[in-house]
């Protein structure tokens, strides 16, 4: 199989129930997004899927997707010219799936990642969504909308009250979101004097309560990720891999710049010093750990259940590697 890309960006590779899943927008003169099935070995299974077709707008970039229970939630963004626009899908294989506007992003030349960010719940997604310049509210300098959307079963999109207006974003993984027990978290990176600083806001329902904190400053943030049953930061910091935990009382932090992938426990984990993370069920994201060689700057990686799979942009398509234990 050969997927070809709409960009060097237009393209995810997530976890699903029983495997993987690589979805894409393909190169060509009309807009498709289209899946890959990978079975547990981190194989091919089946051959690849439309979940949408369209006009095209203009040039897919910064594509994420996520498992739900029945289906995939999609988002994208696409570029034109000096303006840009975002919009989602849900697709659950019951029918066509229709493509929702989010409205105006960021519009960028440059190959960027993570200015667009999407989370799954078991029947929702949440699409947390780098906008355009506006005033701002101290009329000192210029700012950027951020907004958070809710995509449900239906197809419907509703916006979730959440405007933020924030001053100088990073320009590569401004938007950071993940759902943890019910839990919302999405973070946002902007630069203070030339350094990043990330911002994790923690919504919890019931009972009600939010917080927002900085963390790792001075730190690019690579992603959110799950591990015991909290949501934890991963950052560079100075060119060495760190997390930290995003909330409760203790604010754990380790050094992932020793990191492997290690199956000498009978096991497979990933391991750095006094860090480690057991490799059982299918689990998405593991990029923000796993960074080079394993993992190339911009690639995704999955853990499919039993091999860690790789997704890197070569040559406008996407390749894919696997790793298992034997």
């Amino acid at each position: 199989m050969r997927a070809e890309l709409a960009s060097p960006t237009a393209f995810d590779l997530i976890a699903s129930f029983d495997g993987a899943k690589l979805v894409w927008a393909a190169r060509g003169d009309s807009f498709e997004v289209l899946e890959q099935p990978l079975a547990k070995d981190g194989r091919f299974k089946g051959g690849a899927a439309r979940l949408a077709v369209g006009a095209a707008r203009g040039r897919a970039t910064d594509l994420v997707a996520a498992q739900l229970d029945r289906g995939v939630a999609v988002a994208w963004v696409e570029q034109l010219g000096d303006e840009a626009r975002a919009s989602a899908l849900l697709s659950d294989a019951r029918g066509a799936s229709q493509i929702a506007d989010l409205g105006a992003a960021w519009p960028t030349t440059t190959v960027h990642r993570g200015n667009l960010a999407l989370a799954a719940a078991r029947d929702y997604a949440l699409v947390f969504l780098r906008g355009t310049e506006e005033p701002c509210s101290e009329g000192q300098r210029q700012c950027f909308g951020f907004g958070l959307y809710r995509l449900e079963a239906e197809g419907a999109l509703n916006a979730r009250g959440l405007p933020l207006s924030v001053p100088v974003p990073c320009s590569e993984y401004s938007t950071l979101l993940s759902i943890v027990e019910g839990r919302w978290h999405y973070a946002v990176c902007t630069l203070a004097e030339s350094s990043p600083v990330t911002t994790l806001f923690n919504i919890q329902f019931e009972p009600e309560y939010a917080a927002a904190e900085q963390l790792l400053a001075g730190c690019r943030p690579l992603g959110l990720f799950e591990h015991e049953q909290d949501v934890w930061l991963s950052a560079d910091c100075a060119g060495r891999r760190k997390v930290i935990r995003g909330s409760g009382a203790q604010r754990t932090t380790h050094d992932l710049s020793g990191l492997v992938f290690d199956c000498g426990s009978g096991q497979p984990r990933l391991r750095a010093g006094d860090f480690e993370l057991g490799l059982g069920p299918p689990r998405a994201g593991v990029h923000a750990l796993l960074g080079p060689p394993w993992v190339p700057a911009r690639a995704r990686a999955v853990w499919t259940g039993q091999a860690l799979v790789v997704a890197a942009e070569q040559g406008g398509s996407v390749r894919l590697t696997r790793y298992a234990c034997e």
